[in-house]
Parts: C-alpha cells; structure tokens; sequence
C-alpha cells in the first residue's frame, strides 16, 4: 500500500485509524472496513478504487484481473453512495432491501 511517503504512524494520526490497524491492513492480516477504508483513502487524498488492486494487476493473471475490475467498479459504486446525503443512502437501501428480498 502506497502511504503518500507517510508512517503508518502519521496516517494513523491523520486518519483516525489506529496505527495497529493500519498495519494489519498493510501486511494483509485483516479485511478493513468500508468506513476505515473510507477514512485512509480520504487521508491519503484518493478514491477507494485507487486502494482496491491486488498483485493480479501487476502479475497480468486474466482471471484475477477480471475479479480486480469488479472490485474496483463495486469500489466505485461505494464511493457514489458514500457521497449522497444520509436521507438518500437510507432510501436506496429500503429499494435494495426490497429486491434483495423477492
């Protein structure tokens, strides 16, 4: 993970993330959180897609490639729902609701 030349220190300090956490994240020891995701992208001045890559990208695996451009598509659609205020996150989730229940 590209930390912008910060610590993990500095950007557990400048995005409310605790440093143990952080570190986690980096070596790949737990899955974050969409809001903690949300909170380092914000701090490291990127979108969530940008932290949504895996070694796929680099190594060229088609079919992991493939599910990376899911994800960063899905990480995209996150973004866009974080972004509307809460009376509308609220009612698209009631719709959601709704069609994931018939």
């Amino acid at each position: 993970m590209n930390l912008r030349g910060l610590s993990q220190v500095q950007l557990a300090k400048e995005s409310g993330v605790n440093q143990k956490t952080i570190s986690n994240i980096v070596r790949m020891e737990t899955c974050p959180s969409l809001d903690i995701v949300e909170k380092i992208a914000r701090s490291l001045g990127v979108s969530i897609s940008d932290l949504v890559a895996t070694d796929a990208e680099i190594e060229g695996n088609c079919d992991n490639l493939i599910n990376t451009q899911l994800a960063h598509e899905i990480a995209s659609m996150i973004e866009i729902f974080l972004s509307l205020p809460e009376d509308r996150r609220k009612s698209l989730m009631k719709v959601a609701q709704v069609f994931h229940d018939e």
